[in-house]
């Protein structure tokens, strides 16, 4: 996966434009292979996850889609505890972590 993670996060900070509407756009195109993005292997593609997460919640806010916003929080907050337990990184908790916390609520 960490190609995975790592391509896709290149492919987001080099884009021209980071407006809400180009971020969900990159997010629906890229749906797929995000979804299907389980496990990691070391912290470091983990924490490239939690921003490109982070980054497609505030998106969804900014949209005022609140309710997608809180529904796609909890299943990326699913998947990111779940490996910062089993990887061990607590140390991952850290701004971009809450952000996506206060997303869920």
């Amino acid at each position: 996966m960490t190609n995975t993670v790592q391509k896709l996060y290149s492919e987001f900070r080099s884009a021209i434009e980071h407006s809400p509407d180009s971020t969900l756009d990159f997010f629906t195109q890229n749906s797929i292979l995000l979804k299907n993005i389980k496990s990691f292997q070391i912290g470091f593609e983990l924490d490239l996850y939690i921003q490109l997460a982070w980054q497609h919640l505030n998106a969804l806010y900014k949209k005022n889609r609140f309710n997608d916003t809180a529904d796609n929080a909890i299943k990326y907050l699913q998947i990111v505890d779940g490996e910062i337990e089993r990887l061990n990184l607590y140390s991952l908790k850290g701004n971009w972590y809450f952000g996506l916390l206060l997303m869920r609520l």
